[in-house]
């Protein structure tokens, strides 16, 4: 998922508002766990401040399937 910051903000504020279906923990957890990408650049703080025309990438979680 791919998204763009229109107005400064921080970074756990602005992804709750923009997937809204997703609560602040698994936000966080998304962010702790390295999934979210400000610019290219890896951010694991949730307090990350965010500028106007930053952009953002939130990246899948691989599902591995186990043989029967």
């Amino acid at each position: 998922m791919n998204l763009k910051v229109s107005d400064s903000s921080i970074l756990i504020d602005f992804l709750i508002e923009k997937i809204g279906t997703a609560s602040k923990t698994t936000v966080s957890k998304m962010i702790k766990t390295g999934r979210v990408e400000v610019n290219g650049r890896q951010v694991i703080k949730r307090e990350f401040k965010l500028s106007k025309g930053d952009s953002i990438e939130i990246k899948k979680v691989a599902r591995v399937e186990r043989p029967e």
